[in-house]
């Protein structure tokens, strides 16, 4: 055998003394309890939910897709720019 094959199979035995040692362990926890998967995924899903733009943000994106189909820029040059950038809010 090459030294190859033998880390593979020293890998194999570990994942299989890793699962064995997680069976057990498990198995010494207690008894099993009831899961309840869809209150699992209600929860999860509300959690980590979409949440929508503010009033805001939807003017702003509103007003760059009507820009953009208009095909007018905001600004007639770059120093227009930066001076709109750099005015006080």
């Amino acid at each position: 055998m090459t030294n190859l094959a033998l880390g593979v199979k020293t890998s194999s035995l570990n994942e299989r003394d890793a699962v064995r040692r997680a069976l057990i362990a498990g198995e010494r926890s207690g008894e099993p309890q009831s899961f309840d998967f869809a209150e699992f995924t209600r929860r999860k899903l509300a959690q980590h939910a979409v949440k929508v733009p503010n009033a805001e943000t939807r003017a702003a994106m509103e007003e760059s897709r009507a820009m953009m189909a208009a095909r007018q820029p905001r600004f007639a040059s770059a120093q227009a720019l930066f001076d709109d950038l750099e005015k006080p809010a």
